[in-house]
């Protein structure tokens, strides 16, 4: 009887750790990530765009850059229809680059990598904005989510959105807002080309609740285990 009570005891001091970090890692408004302050934003250059329920017809900027207290400047491409930072610091992350913003990193990572097209940014961003807002499957400049007016070169964003887009490689981040919250828009987002300062492994939103989940699950199985004991 002893030695049984010994053992769920031990059994117990490592279910509670585990079953500790799966709460910690599920929850939305933690994370894992080194939060850094956005203290200022540079814009370049504006086009003639409709984002739907967001810009209509409106005069935006196309180029952007994050002025960072931890990275220095970021080269960055907006890839969310919400409002930028209106006054500064802001609270920033990064992240691994979801799946529904892939081919818009990989464009990204084609401007970064040395734009061989010779293309100006204000083209990728506004290709960038096709894919983000409509997706790959509904390629149409003068339909959709996001329409382009007039303001850059477009035969240049077509030839662009006519690649055969790759995955993108850990060069791209996310810069996130808001910190740890990974359901409702902040401010906007951004794919910044990642500092070599940054640790690869970014971590990513849903694999977080996954491993999290998974983690309680599994000592909710040990502690009914050890229950039947």
């Amino acid at each position: 009887m002893r030695l049984r009570n010994s053992r769920k005891r031990g059994t117990t001091y490592f279910l509670l750790p585990l079953l500790a970090i799966g709460v910690i890692l599920s929850i939305p408004t933690v994370t894992l990530a080194t939060p850094f302050e956005v203290i200022g934003m540079g814009y370049e250059d504006r086009a003639k765009v409709t984002i739907d329920g967001f810009i209509d017809r409106g005069r935006v900027y196309t180029e952007y850059e994050l002025y960072t207290d931890m990275y220095g400047t970021l080269d960055a491409f907006c890839v969310e229809e919400v409002a930028a930072p209106s006054s500064f610091p802001e609270l920033y992350e990064f992240l691994a680059v979801p799946g529904d913003l892939r081919e818009a990193a990989w464009v990204a990572e084609q401007y970064w990598a040395g734009n061989t097209a010779g293309f100006d940014k204000e083209e990728y961003q506004i290709a960038i904005w096709e894919l983000a807002f409509d997706g790959v499957g509904d390629i149409d400049l003068g339909d959709g989510n996001f329409i382009f007016h007039r303001g850059a070169n477009r035969e240049n964003i077509e030839t662009i959105l006519g690649w055969d887009f790759g995955d993108p490689s850990d060069m791209v981040a996310l810069a996130h807002n808001p910190v740890g919250d990974y359901t409702n828009p902040g401010k906007q987002d951004y794919l910044v080309h990642r500092p070599s300062s940054v640790n690869h492994s970014i971590p990513e939103p849903a694999t977080r609740l996954l491993l999290g989940f998974g983690l309680m699950a599994l000592a909710g199985v040990g502690r009914r285990n050890l229950l039947r004991d």
